[in-house]
């Protein structure tokens, strides 16, 4: 329970350095787009593809790594805040080497909407869960963060 605590504080602070350092000119800009995370405390980021659209008011981002990984979020809370991730509300799926890891029903998951701009199509913030397999076998995700224009 403190690791998840922690990973929420992490992905707090980190949304806040980086409002921060995109308000400094001198400083490197911060990406437009970007789908990044740990994926057992390895870093991952969508290198090979990154696409996001709305469909049926759910905002579905979709992040392909050069190993072919694929990380799908699905975002039914699009307001700012603090939300659950469950397999039914706010999913993030993580498919790696053909097996799919599907969020657990628990309270170690959430999805932290920092800003939402519907008319800019715009939206960005933080995540992290614990996956499950089929087979039972478990990934934890940590420090996303993800910022993307949607279709």
């Amino acid at each position: 329970m403190i690791r998840n605590k922690r990973g929420l504080l992490f992905v707090l602070i980190a949304v806040a350095a980086v409002t921060f350092i995109a308000c400094d000119d001198d400083s490197e800009p911060v990406p437009l787009e970007e789908l990044s995370c740990k994926v057992e405390g390895v870093k991952w980021n969508a290198t090979k593809s990154l696409t996001a659209e709305m469909n049926n008011g759910v905002v579905i981002l979709t992040g392909v790594n050069n190993n072919n990984d694929t990380l799908r979020l699905l975002i039914q809370d699009h307001e700012p805040g603090i939300h659950p991730v469950k397999n039914i509300q706010n999913i993030i799926v993580y498919k790696s080497q053909d097996i799919t890891y599907l969020p657990l029903n628990s309270a170690e998951a959430s999805l932290i909407v920092v800003d939402h701009d519907v008319v800019a199509k715009y939206i960005w913030g933080g995540f992290f869960y614990t996956g499950i397999s089929g087979t039972g076998d478990r990934v934890e995700i940590s420090d996303g963060v993800f910022r993307f224009f949607y279709k």
